[in-house]
């Protein structure tokens, strides 16, 4: 985004300096305007080796040297970023140069303008990333996330009574997340920035400052909650634990890498809500098989096999819940025959733009918990 706005910048200068009849290529006005540009808007000048329209011409083999060769510059030519950059962040790593290339060309799509002035900008860059890593990669990988819109739909269908969660099929942990936030009384949107927020003249700031005051007074971190998800791939777990870290509710959730076959709870009453394999992660045993051990064909039987019998597993834990509500998000169209029971209800709705169905099994409805009184 620095070299993105630098990039403009200059842009900017030469047409405003044709405008005014001058040769902004002429060597004595590039002397005198373009060596050191500086801009009216605090834009940082870059050095050449630093700037991304120089980076993204570099071949894979060296963008891990071109990158690391723009850290370092960064941090010798300006003493508020000396000591930012890890040293050797892309030559030091075991990184192969086309995971690096991929990773460059992905961060070219966006541009500054795309996020407007972002406070959060870390924060809605990550959010971005996470969103185009699931709908835009494979089945597989975006298997792990669950689209904040099917989240918020679960929420409104649902209330866990005495906060009893689990997602036997967590992945990146966003449907516990959601519910943590919800608990603590987090309000949405407390930490981004609003387009509406640069509306002075209507809305007043204090008006906005006030209400994030309200908002972060009402927070209440102390709730007691019995949130719980598992995945059976590490790196998953590792990736939900630092999501919670930073939605500030990673007191309230508890991730383990652990099998569907381990659910279970003392508790008479609780909520599994989940997001399983659509059948693409699955292997068919301990040991993964490569592409040239199976054909396509052999290949999609065995897929299906596991699923099968990973839905199946998720019914039998389920039935040993007998008194707990399931809810499950997949494009799997024997989920029902799988788990066992028909669900009492069924809604059709998009896993990005591929195409799911939201099976409910309500339980017995659980007695309310009793609010103490409050004097008014």
């Amino acid at each position: 985004f620095i070299g993105e706005k630098y990039d403009d910048g200059i842009e900017n200068l030469r047409k405003s300096l044709i405008e005014q009849g001058l040769d902004p290529d002429d060597e004595n006005i590039r002397a005198a305007f373009f060596d050191d540009a500086t801009f009216t808007d605090g834009t940082y000048n870059l050095p050449k080796e630093a700037r991304w329209s120089v980076i993204i011409t570099k071949p894979a083999p060296t963008l891990n040297v071109a990158l690391d060769t723009a850290l370092a510059t960064l941090a010798s030519t300006d003493k508020r970023l000396k000591g930012c950059f890890v040293e050797g962040t892309f030559t030091t790593r075991n990184l192969a140069p086309n995971d690096i290339k991929q990773l460059v060309d992905e961060v070219n799509k966006i541009s500054h303008k795309a996020f407007g002035e972002e406070k959060d900008l870390i924060g809605r860059v990550y959010e971005y990333f996470l969103k185009e890593f699931a709908v835009n990669a494979t089945k597989e990988e975006g298997e792990y996330y669950t689209p904040h819109d099917v989240v918020q739909l679960i929420a409104a269908m649902i209330e866990p009574y005495d906060g009893t969660l689990y997602d036997p099929c967590c992945g990146t942990g966003t449907i516990l997340i959601e519910a943590a936030l919800m608990s603590a009384n987090i309000a949405p949107g407390l930490f981004r920035h609003f387009i509406a927020e640069d509306w002075t003249e209507i809305i007043p700031s204090a008006c906005w400052a006030d209400a994030r005051e309200e908002a972060r007074d009402m927070i209440d971190l102390s709730v007691e909650t019995d949130l719980q998800g598992y995945d059976i791939n590490p790196a998953a777990i590792s990736a939900a634990r630092e999501n919670a870290r930073l939605a500030g509710v990673e007191k309230l959730i508890h991730f383990q890498t652990r099998p569907i076959s381990a659910l279970s709870h003392p508790k008479k009453y609780g909520f599994i809500i989940t997001n399983p394999p659509y059948g693409e992660r699955l292997s068919p045993g301990s040991e993964a098989l490569t592409e040239t051990d199976l054909t396509d064909e052999a290949r999609a039987r065995v897929n299906t096999s596991a699923l099968h019998d990973l839905y199946e597993t998720l019914g039998e834990r389920f039935r040993a819940l007998d008194t707990w509500s399931m809810y499950v998000i997949t494009s799997y169209d024997k989920c029902e025959e799988a788990i066992g029971r028909k669900a009492a209800r069924n809604r059709k709705i998009y896993n990005g733009m591929l195409k799911t169905y939201y099976y409910q099994f309500p339980g017995p409805r659980p007695p309310r918990r009793r609010s103490p009184s409050k004097s008014i």
